[in-house]
């Protein structure tokens, strides 16, 4: 699983670099808890310049990801819940996409 993420806060000093850190953390081993995966079993990438080819939707993190942990990036799924992950599926070569807004998932 990898996890890309834009973090502009960071940048807007609206959120601290640790408290972000922090805050994935508690995200990743509540994922690896749930869907019963290895400790540090999810890769991630963020980015919080929003010019740059990294920042969502462009596809630089994806393309980075998929570079450093050799990813078949036409056989993967993205999975997300906006116009916006849609389009990144798009641009950066995907061709499965689900939008869990149409799962009607109860949480």
């Amino acid at each position: 699983i990898c996890l890309i993420i834009n973090q502009s806060q960071i940048a807007d000093n609206l959120i601290s670099d640790k408290v972000f850190h922090a805050k994935l953390a508690l995200i990743l081993q509540t994922l690896e808890k749930n869907l019963k995966l290895v400790t540090n079993s999810i890769i991630y990438e963020y980015c919080i310049d929003t010019e740059s080819y990294n920042y969502l939707p462009r596809p630089g993190m994806i393309y980075n990801l998929a570079i450093e942990y050799d990813l078949d990036i036409v056989n993967s799924t993205l999975i997300g819940n906006s116009i916006y992950d849609k389009t990144i599926s798009i641009y950066s070569g995907i061709k499965n996409y689900i939008d869990v807004t149409e799962l009607n998932l109860s949480i």
